[in-house]
C-alpha cells in the first residue's frame, strides 16, 4: 500500500498533466465537485450538529469559487 507522501506525488504528477487539467477544468467535472462540496458542507452540519454552521457555510461558498471556472456564471453557493 502507498504512503501519503507517494500518493502525494503521484496526484502533484496528475496535476501537471495538460489532459487531466483539461478534463478537471470541464463543465461536467466542476458540476460534480459542486455535488461532492454540497453533501460534504451537509455531512459536517450534521455531524456538529449545526454549531459550526456559519464556518461550514464560509467554506463551503470559498469551495464553490474555487470550482468554477473562466466564464462560469454560477456566483458562490447554490441556495
Amino acid at each position: 500500500m502507498a504512503g501519503f507522501g507517494s500518493l502525494g506525488k503521484i496526484a502533484m504528477g496528475l496535476a501537471r498533466n495538460p489532459k487531466v487539467r483539461e478534463a478537471l477544468n470541464s463543465p461536467q467535472a466542476r458540476q460534480m465537485g459542486s455535488k461532492v462540496v454540497d453533501r460534504v458542507a451537509e455531512a459536517a452540519d450534521k455531524a456538529t450538529k449545526g454549531k459550526h454552521q456559519d464556518k461550514i457555510q464560509n467554506a463551503r461558498g470559498q469551495a464553490q469559487k474555487h470550482l468554477g471556472g473562466p466564464g462560469d456564471e454560477r456566483q458562490g453557493p447554490r441556495p
